[in-house]
């Protein structure tokens, strides 16, 4: 009979040895329920779960043209950095975002320590992420400023948020989270209101959600260049200052041809005819 001998051995997330240096596998598995019942009992104020399907913003471009220097270079474009740059990315989205998830940081949604979420998929630059609706929403918000910090300010991370009852298709809510992370780039009109601080019920749900989507140049790249950009004004932080000098921007022309509209509306109500 053959005696058994040793083959190779495999570690996960974590760094051990064996006989010889064990094959390390990293995987995104970081998980405090495993039903969204339990997730949705734990969320804050209404009991609903979140889903975040999110990717890196122009991932594809980086590789082609990431490592080019502004005067047209190419002496750092090579392989090793773009395999480098690949692995780095991969460990970031299937070994560090377990710690991200594991020591949560005090916010607006959600407080200090463990983010009440499962991670469904995370890896290469992708993230499909499911569990208390605000701690999705926190999670969201913590890994955006994990990336940034991890790729000095070179990589930005864009996705949907959707909240649903606890009783919702799984399969369903992937593919409707997806089509609101891709919904930017389809848009002819987006249509922008304030936060409606009045029809909330207390103060407290309005902190939460008051911040929850702002308009900035670094979402308005993902846009169409002849995307018109409404608001009935005025507004309070939604749109960005810094959008205002976006020619896609028609918030200003909107106000001032509705002025035009209510003279007009006015002198016909009176029947006032002036001359022409």
């Amino acid at each position: 009979m053959q005696q058994d001998g040793y083959v190779r051995s495999y570690t996960k997330n974590d760094f051990y040895t064996g006989n010889q240096v064990a094959t390390k596998l990293w995987v995104g598995d970081y998980a405090t329920e495993d039903t969204f019942e339990g997730f949705a009992q734990k969320a804050e104020g209404i009991e609903r779960i979140g889903v975040l399907r999110a990717d890196v913003d122009n991932l594809g471009t980086t590789f082609v043209y990431g490592f080019q220097r502004p005067d047209g270079s190419h002496k750092y474009v090579t392989l090793s950095r773009t395999a480098t740059l690949s692995r780095q990315l991969s460990l970031f989205f299937k070994c560090y975002i377990n710690s991200l998830l594991r020591e949560g940081e005090a916010g607006i949604f959600a407080g200090k320590g463990k983010r009440n979420a499962a991670i469904v998929y995370s890896g290469g630059d992708d993230v499909f992420l499911v569990g208390a609706w605000n701690e999705v929403i926190a999670a969201f918000q913590e890994l955006k400023n994990a990336l940034a910090r991890f790729a000095q300010g070179t990589l930005t991370i864009s996705g949907g948020i959707g909240v649903y009852p606890e009783k919702y298709p799984l399969n369903v809510m992937a593919k409707e989270v997806e089509r609101l992370e891709d919904a930017i780039p389809e848009l002819d009109i987006l249509y922008m209101t304030r936060v409606q601080k009045e029809r909330f019920f207390n103060e407290e749900d309005y902190v939460r959600m008051k911040d929850f989507y702002i308009l900035d140049k670094q979402k308005l790249s993902l846009a169409k260049d002849d995307m018109y950009i409404l608001h009935p004004l005025p507004r309070v932080n939604e749109i960005s200052v810094e959008v205002d000098s976006d020619p896609r921007a028609a918030y200003f022309k909107q106000a001032q041809y509705g002025v035009y509209v209510r003279m007009a509306l006015i002198l016909t109500l009176l029947e006032v005819e002036l001359p022409c």
